[in-house]
């Protein structure tokens, strides 16, 4: 009689392990189902969130610098704080300093000191500085030759602007509204600084 009943109950119990079995198997491919076919997006999916959300950010920062952007348009933005004119970011320090430090500062900026070879350049200057400030242009005398060069290599043009003072030893540009100053690099002043804009 015992042994019956552990007879039964062994068939019981390998009945039992084997349904247990099988409706685990049928709930895991349930949920396999419906992981590929709802909540879980797809890389195309994923794919259209992101350009919405890059279109979305670039619609905002360009209309934010007066661009009318559109969907395949781009624009240039500046640092926060820099003012933009073309494809380049301005940048003017509210403390004075040496040329060299100036210059310093600039490079810490991941910018130069301003080099100016326009007069749409010359006249935005002026405009964000009322042309009254004296300001520390990327300008230098050569030793020996009397010349002025600009921190990336160039030669002044002396047409677009006129060079008040002596090209000296030791001597830098300041700009004052339409004229550039020769001063010792040791005076103090405020400076500007520029870098390229950034194309989005």
């Amino acid at each position: 009689m015992t042994i019956l009943l552990l007879l039964g109950a062994m068939i019981a119990l390998g009945i039992w392990g084997w349904w247990t079995k099988e409706s685990l198997h049928a709930l895991e491919k349930i949920h396999a189902f419906q992981g590929t076919n709802s909540q879980t997006p797809s890389n195309e999916s994923q794919q259209k969130t992101k350009l919405d959300n890059h279109q979305a950010l670039l619609q905002y920062l360009c209309k934010s610098y007066g661009n009318h952007s559109t969907e395949n348009s781009r624009c240039k933005l500046c640092p926060e704080t820099w003012l933009r004119h073309k494809d380049k970011c301005y940048w003017i320090s509210r403390e004075k300093n040496t040329w060299n430090k100036s210059h310093h500062d600039c490079t810490a900026k991941v910018s130069q000191l301003a080099v100016i070879k326009e007069k749409a350049e010359l006249d935005f200057i002026k405009g964000i500085t009322d042309g009254a400030q004296l300001l520390w242009l990327g300008l230098t005398a050569i030793p020996l030759t009397s010349e002025w060069s600009w921190v990336e290599g160039s030669l002044l043009n002396d047409t677009l602007l006129q060079v008040t003072g002596a090209a000296q030893a030791n001597s830098c540009g300041m700009l004052k509204g339409e004229k550039i100053i020769s001063e010792a690099c040791s005076a103090v002043t405020k400076w500007i600084c520029e870098t390229e804009a950034l194309l989005v």
